[in-house]
């Protein structure tokens, strides 16, 4: 846990970072007891923070979900923060998932359609190695995104599913590209399954008239 945030959808209340030394215990106790394959990361809110997890995680070995700005608007990293998150951690990246506005600020490449997406995919694979999957909620079809491995590009796509609220599935789905990873899926594979987990997940959600959900199996 590196922040114990106040949040609903709409808004970003508060962050409340957790001290260094907590997040260094946290990541002690893990790191001591399980053999750790693949680590997902989310929310970090500062360089040090970065720094401690840079430090204390294996070369390419990280899932990274670049939390920048949240659903709601507000700044999470600060130019220092980004400065060092290129410089520490994304080297140490196996598979990085942005959307597209934090695509556009780690590559410079403003994203605005397709085309452009491609170029920024290309400009972070050659700028810091690691696989890219571009989440592409941000888009005019937001159900479709993509996924490079440094060769091959692949446009995963799933319907569109209209909820109340969708906040939280890119962590969801960078969590589920981890999982699959350390069940030795393939990057296409792990990308696929969590694709359509996350599809399923926002499925499930219906939205009852009285405005409360219900959640129900899809099946698997």
């Amino acid at each position: 846990i590196t922040a114990n945030t106040a949040q609903n959808p709409n808004t970003l209340i508060a962050t409340n970072p957790v001290s260094q030394k907590i997040l260094k215990e946290q990541i002690l106790a893990v790191t001591t007891h399980f053999d750790i394959s693949f680590t997902k990361t989310g929310l970090l809110t500062s360089k040090e923070q970065i720094n401690i997890i840079a430090d204390t995680i294996k070369d390419r070995s990280i899932v990274a979900d670049p939390v920048m700005i949240s659903t709601s608007g507000t700044e999470i990293m600060d130019n220092v923060t980004i400065d060092n998150y290129k410089k520490s951690l994304l080297p140490k990246t196996h598979v990085l998932t942005p959307n597209w506005p934090e695509a556009s600020t780690l590559s410079g490449v403003n994203i605005t359609n397709d085309k452009t997406a491609m170029a920024a995919i290309n400009t972070l694979y050659q700028s810091f190695g690691c696989h890219i999957y571009l989440k592409g909620g941000h888009s005019k079809t937001p159900g479709i995104d993509y996924l490079h491995d440094g060769q091959n590009f692949w446009k995963l796509s799933s319907p569109e599913v209209s909820i109340k609220s969708s906040h939280g599935t890119g962590c969801r789905l960078s969590s589920a590209i981890c999982a699959s990873l350390a069940n030795e899926l393939s990057l296409l594979d792990a990308a696929i399954k969590a694709k359509n987990y996350v599809y399923r997940s926002l499925l499930s959600c219906q939205l009852l008239k009285n405005n409360r959900y219900v959640m129900s199996s899809p099946g698997a």
